[in-house]
């Protein structure tokens, strides 16, 4: 009967001691498949854990105390003495709802398509690869598009996306907005990157009396700019009106006319030059009598960007014209008396510069058999005017005079025909007339 007692008592702690074991392996590997979610999560899924346990397997006190030590430190959080535990089913169901928000599926994110927004990508590979000069070709997809349509378009409601590398664009707007954008995309991508001949002159004259005989062959265009003016002239009469200008002894050109560009890309012309002059004094760090006299610069000239867009079938052009120029009309004398070691007031003279500066930003869209002519009107000059008698210079003008700012934009087309085109002209007779 002892060893009987014996015997069951032996099976009884083996089973508990298995119990245990089983019981202690199970935890080991749901704490390792909880350890990455939030402490509130673990807590609950332990909670639940130890209180099903004690309930299914009836482990007894002494088990559950060396449970609750396996349990006691696991990321420095103690469980088992969490005052919110208990053994009622109320806490139970807590802990439950606890669990269900922790265990709750990551879902994806979308992006707002209140307005009927869509994704799109487009290959921009076709035009990136073949412009080879230019570091980042894809800005000027962004450029016109953004000229196309409007910059408020991507900052405001709806939302909007545009994210151009150098193999793809990435956009994502309503069908209205993608419609514009695959416009601009198509026209740049299907060009190839191709380059265009275009003749930029820009040129000054003292006077705009040069309209009088002009008026009758240029067709006006509207411009935003106030005080500018531009027409389209037929090329014949573009040629004509040019070669009357430059024979005016105020004339001045003031950049290389003919240049290559690729499609979509800008093409920029800078003619500054410095002026110095003494701009203010310095006494910092002096104790006793003495100034620093504290000179400065300034870039006069003119700065010109020019962006071409040319239609698949090279028949249209779009344009946009940027030109920021600064001029020093004169430098105003302002004397300044400082302390000297003579204990005399000694006068320095500083000067303030008189500045005239103009800009010029305009979008035009044209046809490419015509030539674009725009003048900015009576604006600082964009370098040096020829002014007196005959075009001489007199020692007793200031600077900072003004002219009648003319540009002439002409597309020559590929450079293949701007070849073709000036073998032609270099081949007529001089003379076509009776002598």
């Amino acid at each position: 009967m002892a060893d009987f007692l014996y015997s069951a008592a032996a099976v009884r702690g083996a089973d508990a001691t298995n119990s245990r074991r089983t019981t202690t392996a199970d935890y080991i590997h749901r704490r390792k498949t909880l350890r990455a979610k939030s402490m509130t999560g673990i807590t609950s899924q332990l909670y639940r854990f130890v209180f099903q346990s004690i309930r299914s397997a009836r482990i007894p006190v002494l088990g559950l105390v060396m449970l609750g030590f396996l349990f006691e430190s696991v990321h420095g959080q103690s469980f088992i003495k969490d005052p919110s535990f208990s053994t009622t089913e109320s806490s139970l169901a807590s802990a439950t709802e606890r669990v269900d928000v922790a265990e709750s599926p990551t879902r994806e994110v979308g992006l707002p398509s209140n307005a009927g927004q869509v994704w799109k990508s487009y290959d921009l590979r076709a035009y990136t690869e073949q412009i080879r000069d230019v570091e980042r070709p894809q800005q000027a997809v962004i450029d016109w598009i953004l000229r196309e349509t409007g910059s408020d378009v991507w900052f405001h409601s709806p939302l909007g996306i545009l994210n151009a590398s150098h193999e793809q664009l990435r956009v994502y707007h309503t069908p209205a907005v993608q419609q514009a954008v695959a416009g601009v995309v198509n026209t740049l991508v299907q060009s190839h990157g191709r380059t265009f001949v275009f003749d930029l002159h820009l040129v000054t004259v003292n006077s705009p009396n040069w309209r009088s005989p002009a008026v009758a062959t240029m067709r006006p265009v509207p411009m935003q700019t106030q005080g500018a003016q531009a027409w389209l002239v037929s090329k014949e009469d573009a040629a004509v009106l040019r070669a009357r200008i430059g024979r005016r002894f105020d004339f001045r050109q003031h950049n290389s006319p003919n240049f290559m560009i690729a499609n979509g890309q800008s093409h920029r012309v800078s003619r500054r030059q410095p002026k110095n002059y003494l701009r203010s004094i310095d006494r910092s760090g002096r104790t006793g009598p003495g100034v620093t006299l504290k000179p400065s610069q300034i870039q006069e000239g003119f700065d010109l960007s020019f962006s071409p867009l040319v239609s698949l079938d090279e028949r249209v052009i779009d344009c946009v014209i940027e030109c920021d120029v600064d001029q020093v009309e004169r430098f105003v004398p302002v004397a300044v008396d400082v302390p000297s070691t003579t204990g005399v007031p000694q006068r320095v003279e500083i000067q303030v510069p008189q500045m005239a500066s103009w800009k010029l930003k305009e979008r035009f869209r044209w046809p490419g058999d015509h030539v674009l002519l725009v003048a900015c009107g009576m604006v600082a000059s964009p370098g040096p005017v020829r002014s007196g008698i005959f075009g001489i210079n007199s020692p007793f003008t200031n600077g900072g005079q003004r002219a009648d700012a003319l540009l002439f934009i002409e597309f020559k087309g590929r450079p293949s025909d701007a070849l073709t085109d000036a073998a032609a002209v270099s081949s007529r007779p001089l003379s076509q007339g009776r002598y």
